[in-house]
């Protein structure tokens, strides 16, 4: 299901023990696979912008892959 970038980085803010991991792939694109099985797909402006999401992510232990 695609969402919006900034979604992305609330749902990592809110709840971020549904997220299993993040996927990040060349075409600044950003996959969250969820506990449940779902993937929620987000693009992102600029490399720049997955900081937040990166820090959000350690914060909680959730993996960030790079592809």
């Amino acid at each position: 299901k695609d969402i919006l970038y900034s979604q992305l980085l609330q749902l990592a803010h809110d709840a971020p023990r549904e997220i299993e991991r993040v996927e990040l792939s060349g075409e600044h694109t950003a996959v969250a696979v969820l506990r449940d099985g779902s993937r929620l797909r987000a693009r992102y402006p600029r490399e720049e912008s997955v900081v937040d999401l990166e820090s959000l992510l350690r914060r909680a232990g959730v993996e960030l892959v790079r592809q």
